[in-house]
């Protein structure tokens, strides 16, 4: 009866263990953002800022930068690793994807993001080539599963954010 019994603990501790190391790892905000660069075949000139950058790179995100797009200068604290692609000049189409900490940091990104879009879409500021603008905006989403929330905002939105859904 000892035997049964200790045998049948073990197999569903081992069931549990099976269950619980099966969690499904996500990947790097980067190599989300890299895997979305690949879709979208017709970029024009653009900055890249990631977690991972080296101290002196251009592409490092710093407070000011941080102020500057999400009116966060503690942004990137929220996030285990983060990517953003910004076009340049006035060229209008942004990608920012962040895997954060905690679910709830989730929520605070997911905030900043949606706030970020907001202010793009505002008619009461111009900040980009008029040309494009209108249509590139309108299409722009803040997509969010789990830990991972992105903004999208270019011609192919839709497309960008399947590559980054199947990666997740």
């Amino acid at each position: 009866m000892k035997n049964t019994l200790r045998s049948a603990l073990c197999l569903l501790l081992l069931i549990a263990l099976t269950f619980t190391s099966c969690e499904k790892k996500v990947p790097s905000a980067t190599d989300l953002l890299f895997d979305a660069l690949e879709e979208e075949k017709d970029l024009q000139s653009y900055n890249i800022y990631y977690s991972d950058a080296p101290k002196y790179s251009e592409s490092i995100m710093n407070e000011e930068k941080c102020l500057k797009l999400y009116r966060d200068a503690d942004m990137t604290s929220y996030a285990d690793s983060f990517a953003c692609a910004l076009g340049c000049d006035d060229v209008v189409w942004e990608i920012h994807i962040f895997v954060a900490r905690s679910l709830g940091d989730a929520g605070f990104i997911e905030n900043a993001l949606t706030k970020r879009l907001d202010t793009i879409q505002s008619k009461e500021i111009y900040i980009y080539d008029m040309d494009t603008y209108e249509k590139r905006v309108a299409s722009g989403k803040v997509f969010r599963d789990g830990k991972v929330v992105c903004l999208v905002i270019c011609d192919n939105t839709e497309g960008i954010l399947d590559v980054i859904k199947k990666a997740v």
